[in-house]
C-alpha cells in the first residue's frame, strides 16, 4: 500500500511537530484543565462568556500557549495545503511553515493593535477583552479540527487528501464567520454601535485582512 510507504518516509520533521503540538494540548489540559474545560463550554454557553470576560484572569492564564497552538497548527495546514494545490513547491515545508507563522502573528498584532486603540479612544475596554476572548475561543475550537486532519493528511492514504484539505478550509469559513457573527451581536448589543459603522467595522477589520493575505500569498505563488 502507497500511503504505508508514505508514513515510513520523509516525514520525521511532521511527526515532531505534530507530536509538540499534542504535547502542549497536553500540558494545557493537564495544567488547566477545570479552565480549558469552562474555557470550551463558553462557545455553546454565552453566560459563561461573560462570566470569563468580566473574570479576565479566568483565560489570562492559557492565552499564551492558546496563541502558539493556534498559530502553529494553522500555518501547518495552510503549509501543508499550498504544497497539495503546488504553490511555492521550490519551498521547504520547514521555510513555508515559519514564513506563515511570522505572516500570521504579523496580522494578529496588527489587528489586536488596533483594537486596542479603538478601546482605549472609545472607552470600549470590556468589548476589547470580549474580542479577544472570542478569537482565542474560535480559533482554539478550530485548531483543534485542524490538527485532527494534519494528522490525518500526513499519515493517512493519498485517497483522502483532497477531502482533508477542502474539509480544512470549509471549517476555516465556517467557524470564522461564526466569530464575525457573534462580534456583530457583541457590538449591536454592548457597544450600541450603529449598524452602518457594524458593518463597515466588519469588512475593514475582520474580512478584509485575510482577503488581502490570501490575495498575497497566491499571486506569490503564482510567481
Amino acid at each position: 500500500m502507497n500511503w504505508i510507504d508514505k508514513v515510513s518516509q520523509n516525514h520525521s520533521i511532521e511527526f515532531i511537530m505534530l507530536t509538540l503540538f499534542l504535547a502542549l494540548l497536553g500540558l494545557m489540559r493537564q495544567n488547566e484543565f477545570v479552565r480549558l474545560g469552562l474555557f470550551l463550554r463558553a462557545f455553546t454557553n454565552s453566560s459563561l462568556i461573560s462570566q470569563q470576560v468580566r473574570e479576565e484572569k479566568a483565560f489570562n492564564r492559557i492565552a499564551i500557549p492558546l496563541v502558539i497552538l493556534v498559530v502553529s497548527v494553522l500555518s501547518f495546514f495552510f503549509a501543508k495545503t499550498l504544497h497539495h494545490f503546488n504553490y511555492f513547491s521550490d519551498w521547504s515545508f520547514l521555510s513555508l511553515f515559519f514564513s506563515l507563522s511570522v505572516l500570521i502573528i504579523a496580522v494578529t498584532a496588527l489587528r489586536s493593535t488596533i483594537y486596542f486603540g479603538l478601546s482605549v479612544l472609545f472607552k470600549l475596554n470590556y468589548i476589547h477583552r470580549a474580542h479577544t476572548f472570542h478569537w482565542l475561543l474560535n480559533n482554539f475550537i478550530l485548531a483543534l479540527i485542524i490538527l485532527a486532519l494534519n494528522i490525518l493528511y500526513t499519515f493517512g492514504p493519498n485517497m483522502i487528501d483532497n477531502t482533508l484539505i477542502i474539509t480544512g478550509l470549509i471549517m476555516i469559513v465556517v467557524l470564522y464567520l461564526i466569530r464575525s457573527f457573534r462580534l456583530f451581536s457583541l457590538f449591536l448589543a454592548e457597544a450600541r454601535i450603529p449598524l452602518l459603522y457594524n458593518v463597515l467595522y466588519l469588512c475593514a477589520l475582520e474580512f478584509l485582512p485575510p482577503t488581502l493575505v490570501v490575495m498575497v500569498v497566491w499571486r506569490a505563488g503564482l510567481g
